[in-house]
């Protein structure tokens, strides 16, 4: 599930990158380091933990 949203997310980024003209591999340098940084909140976040529990059930 978290890859879903941390998909969804740089896809929406990736967007506005592409509108602002910077290039493919500048994207792919910051798109990386964005999805590091999502994946390591979302993995961190109770709340997020506690979610994923009550979907198991």
């Amino acid at each position: 599930m978290l890859h879903l949203v941390i998909l969804s997310n740089l896809e929406s980024i990736n967007a506005e990158f592409i509108a602002s003209n910077i290039s493919q591999s500048e994207r792919l340098v910051k798109l990386n380091e964005i999805a590091r940084k999502q994946m390591n909140i979302l993995v961190n976040n109770k709340a997020i933990k506690d979610f994923e529990l009550l979907e198991e059930k």
